[in-house]
């Protein structure tokens, strides 16, 4: 256990990579010469058959960049769909990364090896996130936190209209707390998927969950190294898929907690 830690326009890229993610992340040199004025934020969006809220996810990040005068792209880490999504992600203005492995945390992983930003951000394709609250993030980051993990449950009111009762009541408050308990942070919030993490920071550590516990694993991992770990409030919307949501809520809160005691 670890007690240390303080808590505290893009050019389009119309190629599709094809990763197996892996334990390190590099950044391919390939990817350097297509790269837009070395963009200083990289949104890596995991995405699933989300073809009826991706669009609006990568419109949402290009528009907070305009606004707040920052160099961004948005990769959209494709993981199998079979609809539309990939077509109307590339319209909007992303670069899609292929990964094959599958799993919210391959996903990720996968999207974060072509990631070319100093910071990443990490945000879902569904349409629950405030992309316009990206700067809230950074701001956490630009104050010296090396990782900050988004908080869905400082906006109570939201939050009950956002999630279900078993997950918000149950679920992620019990694993959050054992989170805690087992690596010595004060994060509110283990499994919330807003979150954003340096690219210094990100050559540090070696990830390698391919299912929704790498969420914990962040986290975990980051204590463990001795990352400043930073919180920020989040707003939390109804999703806007109109397909069955991929959590398992008791599948993947058992994967969690084996991971943690595992790895405690």
């Amino acid at each position: 256990m670890n007690n240390n830690p303080q808590q505290t326009d893009a050019t389009t890229r119309n190629d599709a990579p094809i990763v197996e993610p892996k334990p390190m992340r590099t950044r391919p040199a390939e990817s350097v010469a297509v790269a837009f004025a070395d963009p200083r934020v990289s949104v890596v969006v995991p995405c699933l058959n989300e073809e009826a809220t991706i669009a609006g996810v990568v419109n949402e990040i290009f528009a907070w960049s305009e606004s707040a005068r920052e160099h961004v792209e948005v990769i959209v880490a494709d993981n199998g769909s079979t609809d539309k999504s990939v077509s109307l992600a590339k319209q909007a203005g992303a670069t899609i990364v292929t990964v094959e492995t599958k799993g919210y945390g391959s996903a990720i992983r996968g999207g974060m090896q072509h990631a070319l930003g100093d910071v990443i951000v990490i945000g879902d394709a569904d349409g629950q996130h405030d992309f316009s609250e990206i700067g809230s993030l950074l701001a956490r980051i630009d104050d010296g936190c090396d990782m900050v993990i988004g908080s869905r449950f400082d906006d109570k009111g939201q939050t009950a209209k956002s999630l279900p009762w078993l997950n918000r009541t149950i679920g992620a408050p019990m694993l959050s707390a054992v989170g805690r308990l087992l690596s010595g942070t004060d994060v509110r919030d283990f499994h919330c998927g807003y979150r954003a993490i340096t690219r210094q920071a990100l050559d540090r550590v070696t990830f390698e969950c391919t299912g929704m516990e790498f969420a914990s694993e962040m986290i975990v991992k980051a204590a463990k190294t001795d990352l400043v770990i930073g919180q920020c409030p989040v707003s939390i919307r109804p999703a806007g898929r109109d397909r069955p949501p991929h959590l398992r809520p008791f599948r993947d809160g058992m994967r969690h907690l084996a991971w943690m005691i595992r790895n405690r």
